[in-house]
């Protein structure tokens, strides 16, 4: 019995020590996303180029609220865009705050059009 503890912090150890990263890949790996914020009916260059949709927050969202995404650099993210759609999402009664992952690239930018006053953040690279 008194050998288990041990067994198990010589494994612990001998795992560390063969997943050893350098610094620089750590730091790499800890780079930040970008997020914009959006709380009015709109239309909304999130990002102006090309990159990757990683997740919308809803912290207040409002029964009916449509978000649709569109794959637009910010030169075309205007008025109703209609070309170039990546999703729509419609929202019901009774929401509460929720998160969307995507992981999503676009090829152009992110283009985001809102139909109404509810709260989220488009997080982005």
């Amino acid at each position: 019995m008194k050998r288990l503890p041990i067994l198990l912090l010589i494994v612990g150890f001998l795992a560390a020590d063969v997943n050893k990263s350098s610094p620089e890949s750590v730091n790499a790996a800890l780079v930040a996303s970008s997020a914009t914020v959006i709380s009015t009916a709109a239309t909304t260059a999130v990002k102006a180029t090309a990159g990757t949709l990683r997740r919308i927050v809803l912290t207040t969202p409002v029964s009916g609220e449509t978000v649709k995404l569109f794959d637009l650099a910010s030169a075309s993210c205007t008025g109703t865009p209609s070309t170039n759609p990546r999703a729509v999402i419609t929202l019901t009664a009774d929401l509460k705050p929720f998160n969307l992952e995507f992981q999503q690239s676009f090829a152009n930018g992110i283009c985001a059009l809102t139909s109404s006053t509810s709260n989220l953040t488009v997080i982005f690279d």
